[in-house]
């Protein structure tokens, strides 16, 4: 099982107001997960942004981004993800790229 989060470049949520959303969203359903003992699930963060929560500066990004590596969450920066394709179950990325769920 694949989860992901995204800052997509026209995407209503997470708001604009709230731009930590999906890395706050990566570690809790990361805790959650590795509480339960569910070991065959990845997670990732696509984000147009180079680093996670941008808004706290490249220290604190840097930071976050070790974080998430170290709990095994993948963080792909430059990404923006124009649609779900639900047919084959993947991320369409700007420039046609596709990632699998």
């Amino acid at each position: 099982m694949r989860c992901a989060a995204s800052r997509a470049g026209g995407s209503r949520w997470p708001s604009p107001a709230c731009p930590e959303a999906p890395d706050e969203a990566a570690f809790l359903t990361e805790a959650l997960l590795h509480g339960r003992r569910v070991r065959d699930v990845t997670i990732d963060i696509c984000t147009p942004e180079p680093l996670p929560m941008p808004t706290a500066g490249p220290v604190l990004g840097q930071a976050l981004a070790g974080m998430l590596a170290e709990r095994g969450i993948g963080f792909h920066p430059g990404q923006v993800i124009e649609a779900i394709d639900p047919g084959t179950r993947e991320l369409v990325l700007a420039g046609g790229q596709r990632a699998g769920l």
